[in-house]
């Protein structure tokens, strides 16, 4: 019997960490569900290029699009997939992106629904390190979760948060969900590849499958600003000047890894985006300004990628340093060694590393031993790339063992609140 599951997932396609939560997710109910049926509801922004790349990995995933208007009343044909589906999910993000869906669901159908990964955080925009962040959750005195919010939350059967600090913070808001629990973000499972490109890509720089360290860029704000092509209000000239202070040693520190990587292994680096603003950024910081020595060896890409693209050349990197914090989720999926590089400015959900296991592999970039531990890991990974990538599988083993419990209680809910005899 067939459980017929609605996915609302799609974010945006500026980030490939974005755009990586719903191929994950789809991999995730596909690898590990029992006969599962599965329509993707996108919400937000989504190109032809993404469409292409679920045409061509999920053939048997149906798309459907929009569907609710400007009060938020779903269409005639939105209401046809209410009735034809199970149970809703909410894939993976930095929050409860898709509410509206949410809220649309609850208010016409009786029907279960539940949050599959999603980071709740109280503190964001303020800049901390994830150890003072989960003190001020600690702290956090009274309710701060809107009315809506708060009802959606106790309304679902399920509610997987990506990292613990999240937990902590649903718990002590008694949201009182049936099951509020750290779930890694699907992420972790996106392994669909474009293999052609990446060959493509070594070729032109002349790289080669597991020889060269990728290395990812970022400011301590997103300039969204830019992308939605409006004048900065008061808190984006507040993010701005955070950024440009910041900015030279940032991304000196990145050069710094890049350069230790080539002098002391002889083999290539290579400057890849995460987000569309890092490819000007890259250009600014790594085509001109990089000792003679090494200048040949630090390869820069000068154009944004698909998140296919991305996870085929991190299979064949050596190793992701990464200053964004999906990259070295993709990495692991495909089992090569990554290491993130935390911004203060950046959420809780970087907490996910620690829950995961992974406590080595990321660290606080303002720490004053962050330089010699990146250093130390880079080394490691030169030295014995082996065992490197055996600490990557086993962190990709533990996290696809979550996704499995997972997705094996999204059914058992669907199936426990399912009208006897509805099940086709």
């Amino acid at each position: 019997m067939t459980l017929r599951l609605l996915l609302v997932c799609g974010w945006q396609v500026i980030n490939i960490g974005d755009v990586a939560h719903t191929p994950g997710a789809l991999h995730a109910f596909q690898e590990f569900g029992d006969d599962v049926e599965i329509r993707l509801w996108l919400w937000g922004e989504v190109d032809d290029r993404e469409r292409a790349m679920f045409a061509k990995h999920f053939p048997d995933v149906t798309v459907i699009d929009g569907g609710l208007d400007a009060t938020g009343r779903p269409s005639p044909q939105l209401l046809e997939e209410f009735e034809r589906a199970d149970i809703l999910v909410h894939g993976p993000g930095p929050l409860l992106v898709a509410r509206d869906a949410l809220l649309a669901w609850r208010g016409r159908t009786k029907k279960p629904y539940g949050i599959f990964g999603v980071t709740f955080d109280p503190i964001a925009p303020y800049p901390a390190t994830l150890t003072d962040l989960a003190e001020m959750v600690a702290r956090i005195d009274g309710q701060i979760l809107s009315p809506t919010d708060q009802a959606l939350l106790a309304g679902a059967e399920f509610i997987y948060c990506r990292d613990s600090l999240s937990v902590d913070f649903l718990e002590r808001q008694q949201v009182g969900a049936p099951i509020i629990e750290f779930g890694p973000d699907a992420t972790v499972m996106m392994t669909s590849a474009d293999d052609a490109a990446a060959e493509e890509i070594l070729a032109t720089y002349g790289l080669a499958p597991g020889n060269y360290l990728c290395l990812v860029p970022r400011m301590r704000y997103s300039p969204y600003h830019d992308r939605r092509k409006r004048p900065l209000d008061t808190e984006d000239h507040r993010k701005s000047a955070i950024t440009q202070f910041h900015l030279d040693r940032d991304m000196a520190f990145l050069a710094d890894v890049a350069t230790s990587w080539v002098r002391e292994t002889g083999r290539p680096a290579f400057v890849v985006p995460e987000m569309t603003y890092a490819v000007a950024l890259s250009a600014r910081f790594f085509d001109h300004t990089l000792a003679a020595d090494v200048a040949d060896s630090i390869h820069v890409l000068p154009r944004f990628w698909s998140v296919t693209e991305a996870v085929a050349v991190y299979e064949r990197a050596a190793a992701v340093v990464s200053m964004e914090c999906h990259s070295p989720l993709l990495a692991t999926a495909v089992g090569t060694p990554a290491i993130y590089i935390r911004q203060p400015t950046d959420t809780i959900k970087g907490q996910m590393y620690h829950d995961l296991g992974l406590v080595d592999e990321v660290h606080e970039i303002d720490d004053l031993m962050t330089p010699a531990a990146v250093a130390t890991w880079v080394s490691s990974v030169g030295a014995d790339p082996s065992a490197a990538r055996a600490r990557a599988d086993e962190a990709r083993s533990r996290a696809w063992r979550r996704l499995a419990g997972m997705v094996e209680s999204v059914q058992a809910t669907a199936v426990r609140t399912m009208p006897k005899g509805s099940r086709q």
